[in-house]
């Protein structure tokens, strides 16, 4: 009980300062080196130190933590705070159709792609829980899982992590589809869209 009181305690602290973060940080710019590099807007990110930062919210739209992404795209999240089961919305409410995405690079080229909402997941451990919750949000919409094909790693988490996701919530999954230009490091659809534009 104590260390359920302690973890209660470091989840407040990190919500408290998640929010005291966020409230100081400032409008992401348009030019940062990261998202030049992954030919995406903002989407509403901010700006710290450097870093862009994107909010992660449970679903009850409270923020609980935050991620932060250098120039150079290292990601790091907020010591102490929830990722499991908070996401990021882009895009607004949705209306007929939600894509649910790892990465905020592939949310955001889903999004400027799409037209339609999309929800950053963060991991793909997290797709699974943040699928079954927007699905309680959303009974009847239709949603699409947007998986990361790690081709490069043993028994490929990216799609099978999506595919659990989709089984339990009733959802479908998209797989990037790659022509032969294609290096060890391109896993998703923002890898596919910096390669070969949007057409692809």
């Amino acid at each position: 009980k104590q260390r359920e009181q302690e973890e209660e305690r470091n989840r407040a602290e990190s919500v408290s300062r998640a929010n005291q973060i966020w409230k100081q940080s400032t409008e992401a710019p348009t030019d940062h080196p990261y998202l030049q590099s992954k030919k995406v807007q903002p989407h509403g990110l901010k700006l710290s130190r450097g870093k862009l930062v994107v909010p992660l919210y449970d679903q009850d739209s409270i923020l609980q933590s935050l991620q932060f992404i250098g120039p150079d795209g290292e990601k790091k999240f907020l010591e102490g705070g929830r990722t499991k089961g908070c996401y990021y919305p882009i895009g607004g409410s949705p209306e007929k159709i939600l894509y649910v995405a790892e990465g905020f690079a592939t949310a955001a080229t889903v999004q400027e792609t799409t037209g339609s909402s999309v929800a950053v997941a963060f991991n793909a451990n997290n797709l699974k829980p943040i699928a079954k919750a927007l699905r309680e949000k959303f009974l009847n919409l239709e949603m699409v899982i947007c998986a990361d094909d790690d081709h490069q790693k043993k028994g490929n988490p990216g799609i099978r992590k999506a595919i659990e996701a989709a089984t339990a919530t009733r959802s479908k999954v998209v797989i990037p589809e790659f022509n032969g230009n294609r290096s060890d490091s391109d896993t998703d659809f923002n890898d596919l869209f910096v390669l070969d534009g949007a057409k692809s």
